[in-house]
């Protein structure tokens, strides 16, 4: 069995185990990996896994305004210049993670993650989630910061 195969196999499993309907809503986020199986890769599939398992140990309210909280703080660095329309390089790197976070595991639209950051269009959280998406592979040091910011931002959603 290929590598592909073995993790499709792997969501088929989780499917049936948490039913279809908690399925659907967490991997809608995941959009590549379930809507469009050819693309999928090792790195994507355990990306998706690893939300989910971060996500199912409690049933935790996340939100928007937490994500841009918690990444704000990481990079030291005000929540209303994420939410600005400064384009300075120290500010759209954490707007972009904070972006692509907030869709990972808010479970929110594009227009609704559009509406908490000012009022942003979809086009652009849509753009800024495909950026991350493409580096997080690549760039193990932001693979890891963003691993960090989910882990801290679902610690902090429990307590």
């Amino acid at each position: 069995m290929d590598e592909k195969a073995f993790w499709l196999q792997i969501f088929a499993q989780i499917r049936k185990q948490v039913g279809n309907r908690n399925f659907n809503a967490f991997f809608r986020n995941h959009e590549l990996v379930i809507t469009v199986p050819d693309t999928i890769d090792l790195f994507m599939a355990k990306q998706a896994l690893d939300d989910f398992n971060l996500l199912s140990r409690d049933e935790i309210e996340i939100t928007v305004e937490e994500v841009i909280k918690t990444v704000a703080d990481h990079y030291k660095i005000a929540t209303e210049d994420i939410l600005s329309r400064k384009r300075t390089e120290d500010i759209v790197l954490p707007r972009q993670i904070a972006m692509y976070i907030s869709r990972t595991i808010t479970g929110n639209s594009f227009p609704e993650i559009g509406d908490k950051f000012g009022g942003k269009d979809h086009a652009t959280i849509m753009h800024a989630c495909n950026k991350i998406e493409k580096e997080l592979p690549l760039d193990k040091k932001l693979a890891a910061t963003v691993k960090t910011l989910k882990e801290r931002i679902v610690k902090t959603c429990q307590t």
